[in-house]
């Protein structure tokens, strides 16, 4: 009998709560283009048996704001109205609201509008180029160069920007679409390369369109990242704090395009730093591992090198930059 007096008053006490709920938390506002403000108006209901104060919304892009009424009675709804100026928005989009509530039981509800904005001219799949090829291959991208506006569109001339690729430009629908094709030539030399291409056009507001070129060209064995990099630590931190120094290891891998070899040694000109290495036996991949001695450590600047040997006699040494700085 008490048991079910307790369970009833439960129910009775759930019932009083407030409970703010949306038939419709995410809204897809479909393609629009850029620059173009979308406006949807959420309802949102309070199912409970007492007043939902909302205190404010918090958003996860810029250019969103929002009208709404802060109090919700008991079995009443309210409109809560939602816009995104899309000017800074690209693409695949998705931005969320928090609406942020006066009560414990229940402290927010996410609210989402999510589409596609088509920017006035898109470069297709990205507007940038990314290679990893080893040295003597040839290897080719595209990026298709879109107009979505009603002006026509005439790139009057292309322009590289670095000597380790070959772009050319192939007009598909003069005005509104171009093929920009990059082309790594197979006697590129080994090494990393930021480069770009720009395509100068007779737009009033995009006379110049710059398409960023990355070409990473590796040797038969080779270190990936070619840098360890720990960028600033604070060594109080790390004092109070010992447990942030598993966060701060790094780690590369030493590859081989085809066929096992093996690492003789991993050494390193920084004392404070410990190395490890999988597998221990021949592999075509390696693991390295790099970490700080927090009690060897001191305040200035991080800059040695860890020297690796294997058996390839091709590639007998490597030695692999360490960066940072201890404040």
């Amino acid at each position: 009998m008490f048991a079910s007096m307790l369970v009833a008053c439960f129910v009775a006490a759930g019932a009083q709560q407030p409970r703010l709920v949306s038939s419709e938390p995410v809204h897809d506002f479909g393609t629009v283009k850029q620059g173009e403000k979308v406006v949807h108006t959420f309802v949102l209901r309070n199912e409970g048996a007492s007043p939902v104060s909302i205190q404010r919304v918090e958003f996860s892009a810029p250019g969103m704001t929002t009208r709404f009424n802060p109090t919700v009675p008991p079995g009443q709804q309210v409109s809560l109205i939602i816009a995104w100026d899309t000017s800074g928005a690209k693409g695949k989009v998705k931005g969320e609201a928090v609406v942020l509530l006066g009560d414990v039981a229940q402290t927010q509800v996410r609210l989402v509008l999510q589409g596609y904005v088509k920017a006035p001219i898109e470069f297709l799949p990205m507007g940038a180029v990314f290679f990893s090829v080893y040295k003597g291959d040839r290897a080719d991208q595209v990026v298709t160069v879109v107009n979505n506006e009603q002006r026509p569109l005439n790139i009057l001339r292309l322009e590289a920007e670095g000597n380790h690729f070959v772009a050319n430009l192939v007009p598909v629908a003069q005005g509104s679409r171009y093929e920009l094709k990059v082309t790594v030539p197979p006697g590129t030399p080994p090494g990393r390369y930021m480069e770009a291409v720009s395509l100068y056009t007779d737009h009033p507001q995009f006379a110049r369109l710059r398409v960023p070129v990355n070409v990473l060209v590796k040797t038969d064995v080779y270190v990936n990242p070619e840098t360890v990099e720990f960028g600033q630590i604070s060594l109080n931190t790390l004092v109070k704090n010992p447990s942030l120094m598993d966060l701060l290891t790094q780690t590369f891998f030493v590859k081989k395009r085809q066929g096992k070899f093996e690492i003789k040694s991993v050494t390193s000109s920084l004392p404070f730093l410990w190395v490890a290495m999988t597998p221990g036996s021949p592999s075509e991949t390696f693991r390295i591992d790099v970490g700080l001695i927090r009690e060897q450590l001191r305040v200035g600047k991080i800059s040695g090198n860890i020297n690796i040997r294997t058996t390839d006699p091709r590639f007998p040494i490597f030695e692999v930059p360490v960066r940072g700085e201890i404040q």
